[in-house]
């Protein structure tokens, strides 16, 4: 049986109507989660916050790579890498708890795809901002002297 599958110009636009139309299924706006009425979907709905967060996510970003280029072992400036590297970690944690406390029924957030990826960001973030510090301080050790260099990098 040599004859192609979709040799059928109709077979291929009903299948790319069908690919299509599952992703506009899935793909939704996360404000259409929100609460209609209350002080987190203000905020969460607010151009000013979705401008500082995307200000936010470009300075992060502008930052890793700082942070990987100059943050040596030996820099007398590790306090400003730690410092820089908890407002953006407190910033991201802040953004989704507000994202999720907006949203009209809590639990429907988890159904969306943008917001599980930036939880998961913003968990992986604390477990290298606090959770690392956590274990350094309670073995003894620090973070300088173990070698460890984040999740970031290895991401």
């Amino acid at each position: 049986y040599n004859r192609p599958i979709l040799a059928n110009t109709k077979d291929v636009r009903s299948l790319a109507k069908g690919v299509l139309d599952s992703i506009n299924q899935q793909a939704q706006d996360p404000e259409k989660l929100y609460a209609e009425k209350g002080c987190w979907s203000h905020i969460a709905r607010s151009g000013w916050f979705k401008n500082f967060t995307l200000f936010m996510v470009l300075m992060s970003t502008a930052w890793i790579a700082i942070d990987t280029d100059y943050n040596k072992q030996e820099s007398q400036y590790g306090y400003v890498f730690k410092t820089v590297d908890n407002i953006i970690c407190a910033y991201f944690c802040v953004e989704i708890t507000i994202r999720w406390f907006a949203c009209e029924v809590c639990s429907r957030a988890l159904s969306d795809c943008s917001f599980l990826f930036d939880l998961f960001l913003a968990v992986t973030m604390s477990i290298e901002t606090w959770g690392a510090e956590v274990i350094y301080l309670l073995t003894g050790q620090s973070a300088r002297s173990s070698g460890y260099q984040g999740i970031t990098p290895a991401l």
